[in-house]
């Protein structure tokens, strides 16, 4: 093989390991509108909001317990290690057809195990798994979101999936009429104000439409599509050390 042969396979060679990706399968639920994710493998189970019982002297942040099939569970309220408002729960023991029976129904609790500890955690809403990829993943977090050190990072969350035959339109800026239907066939709906920037290319695009945006990644098999929903990921060990 010539050294220009071999240089330029040596160089595809490289662009084909540097596309590979890792995936998290994180889950997925919300806390006053905003949405966080746990890693999958530290969900033990999700269940609605049980009977809680107060027990005095503890951390602000721990809620009460539950009798979770003859186990003692802490029930915790990160939204007091966030900064966030409360969930609106009382500070009495919950039971069904209490005054607090409303609220307690509106949220559920997520049992999550890190190092053998196991507890419970608040939240409104539980959404299911999603699969993100590193390479969506911010490391660098700050304001808000970072309080108390429980945000490991930021994912944007993925859309959909279109195959790679895309990336040519991508690349010259062309909104084509397959591009839109691929969106329309997922109940998104481009204008015709809609533009392609590049923000390297070859690799990673952004559409700007009307107050929308999405952020397109080359992955290995597929060009992956991100809302501008950011879903912040818990970072559990500070959590159990608090609790």
């Amino acid at each position: 093989m010539r050294g220009a042969e071999f240089l330029e396979a040596a160089r595809r060679r490289k662009e084909s390991i540097q596309v590979k990706t890792e995936h998290r399968n994180l889950f997925k639920f919300s806390l006053d509108q905003e949405w966080y994710g746990i890693d999958i493998e530290n969900v033990v189970e999700v269940r609605e909001c049980p009977r809680i019982f107060n027990i005095p002297h503890t951390p602000d942040h721990v809620v009460g317990v539950i009798n979770l099939r003859g186990e003692i569970l802490s029930i915790i309220d990160i939204r007091k290690l966030l900064g966030l408002p409360t969930a609106a729960l009382g500070s009495s023991p919950r039971m069904r057809g209490s005054k607090d029976s409303e609220s307690a129904d509106q949220k559920h609790i997520v049992v999550v195990e890190r190092n053998n500890v196991r507890v419970g955690i608040i939240v409104d809403r539980a959404s299911g798994v999603v699969r993100v990829p590193d390479s969506a993943i911010s490391s660098s977090v700050s304001g808000p979101n970072a309080a108390g050190g429980l945000i490991a990072g930021e994912a944007q969350v993925m859309v959909f999936r279109i195959g790679l035959e895309f990336q040519r339109d991508l690349d010259s800026k062309n909104i084509s009429e397959r591009l839109l239907e691929e969106f329309g066939n997922k109940g998104i709906s481009l204008s015709d104000k809609a533009v392609i920037s590049i923000e390297e290319i070859g690799r990673r695009w952004l559409i700007t439409d009307v107050r929308r945006m999405y952020s397109i990644r080359r992955e290995e098999d597929g060009l992956n599509i991100h809302s501008g929903e950011v879903l912040a990921i818990l970072d559990l060990d500070p959590l159990m050390e608090e609790t």
